[in-house]
């Protein structure tokens, strides 16, 4: 996270990733810690990539079997009103064999996501990744190595 120096500014906050799963041309819903419905996101630690960290937030939930990961090509990006700071969190999409049961999870089609995830941003990475990952296929050079 850049802090401000004495010029002043609002602090931007790079220490988060976040993972849309998508299983049967559905994605998980969770609940965020705020008790918002939402797709996973996770920190990321010193010395680990974007996609490692995500790959271990995946590792959390041993019912779902991810078949692949792909950057999605996308920045999340919002203001945090109680933190003040910025947020810009690279988005990843994990492509899971099945849409198995998951505590707490639910498993949506694009409009019932939008219909229950509340933060436009939201609404904007949930359209762009089913529009690039559930009615077309992804490009191979998005690819993250799942042993990375």
């Amino acid at each position: 996270m850049r802090e401000t120096d004495d010029r002043g500014g609002i602090p931007i906050d790079t220490s988060t990733a976040s993972v849309v799963v998508l299983a049967d041309d559905r994605m998980l819903l969770v609940e965020d810690p705020g008790g918002f419905p939402s797709h996973l996101a996770t920190d990321v630690r010193a010395g680990e990539t974007a996609g490692q960290a995500v790959l271990r937030r995946l590792r959390d939930l041993p019912v779902i079997h991810v078949g692949s990961l792909y950057a999605a090509e996308y920045l999340e990006q919002y203001y945090d009103l109680p933190t003040n700071r910025l947020v810009i969190c690279p988005a990843f999409v994990a492509l899971a064999d099945e849409a198995g049961a998951v505590e707490g999870g639910r498993w949506c089609t694009l409009d019932e996501g939008l219909s229950l995830a509340p933060f436009p941003n939201q609404h904007a990475l949930y359209r762009h990744v089913f529009g690039h990952f559930v009615t077309s296929k992804p490009p191979a050079w998005l690819r993250v190595p799942l042993g990375s």
